[in-house]
């Protein structure tokens, strides 16, 4: 009696260390895939934080025609420099939520959608000088951010605002702690039969 109670016993011990371990390993693989989806997407924030203080590291030096250097770190991917944006490529496993279609996580032109009105972040927009943004940042699919700038007219003088991109060491950076430098180069002014278009060229070099 005593032998068929301890197997007994036993048994019942297996069954709960089996199903124990069957729940722990279930949790388990339907956790881990979360986790890493919150991971990625604390990495994407971080880009996103550290690409807005570099567009206000711009708007300093294009304003001040000065010189500025800001330290940047990205785990993944990379990041490069063109005309007229600046723009970090990194595959990452974001929520669902996250994925796919173009956002505007900032900045943009208004613009008029049927009866509504929306931010268009489009190249070939113009904004309005002191009342639009000349930066946009946006980020698309998994994951691509972009710093883009706009033209913005002067509606009183009827001037055209850009600011341009050049490097003269590097444009392009990999995984790692970097540093941006941006420096203002000159303003250049072109004449047309209707208006004057003003360039401020940054100098923007990654390291």
């Amino acid at each position: 009696m005593h032998k068929k109670k301890a197997q007994s016993n036993i048994i019942a011990f297996m069954l709960i260390i089996g199903v124990s371990l069957f729940l722990v390993s279930s949790t388990y693989y339907w956790l881990v895939p979360t986790v890493k989806e919150i991971t990625s997407l604390n990495d994407v924030k971080k880009i996103e934080k550290q690409m807005l203080d570099l567009h206000k590291a711009i708007s300093q030096v294009s304003r001040e025609k000065s010189q500025r250097s800001l330290p940047l770190s990205i785990n993944r991917g990379t990041i490069r420099v063109r005309e007229d944006s600046i723009i970090y490529s990194g595959f990452y496993d974001l929520p669902e939520p996250e994925k796919g279609e173009e956002m505007i996580l900032y900045g943009g032109i208004n613009s008029t959608c049927g009866a509504y009105t929306c931010i268009n972040c489009s190249k070939d927009k113009i904004g309005k000088l002191g009342s639009d943004e000349p930066a946009c940042l946006l980020r698309r699919g998994n994951v691509e951010i972009e710093l883009r700038y706009l033209r913005l007219n002067d509606s009183f003088t009827g001037n055209m605002y850009d600011i341009k991109f050049k490097t003269s060491q590097r444009s392009h950076g990999g995984p790692g702690s970097r540093s941006i430098n941006i420096e203002w180069v000159n303003r250049t002014i072109r004449e047309n039969p209707s208006q004057k278009n003003t360039t401020s060229y940054l100098s923007v070099d990654i390291y």
